[in-house]
């Protein structure tokens, strides 16, 4: 579980830590829970999408049917469905 992760990161050093992640998921075939804000940054590694207010699961989704189905990106699709 990784929360936050590339938060106050320069870009050279984010970048590195998203492609080692990719490694990592594709190499151990392990599951990695993220928490961010900052949808946009981690949308390359995610398969699926859990939105959480207040310790309640709003929705859960794959992130290829959000694509496919609402047409948007994560960050259009949840202002669009959930607000700020």
């Amino acid at each position: 579980m990784m929360d936050e992760p590339l938060s106050g990161l320069d870009p050279m050093v984010r970048s590195s830590i998203i492609k080692g992640l990719i490694s990592f998921v594709d190499l151990e075939k392990q599951t990695v829970i993220i928490t961010t804000h900052e949808l946009q940054e981690i949308e390359p590694l995610l398969d699926s999408v859990i939105l959480i207010k207040n310790g309640v699961i709003l929705d859960q989704k794959r992130v290829e049917a959000i694509r496919r189905n609402e047409n948007l990106s994560l960050s259009d699709w949840m202002v669009e469905k959930y607000g700020d």
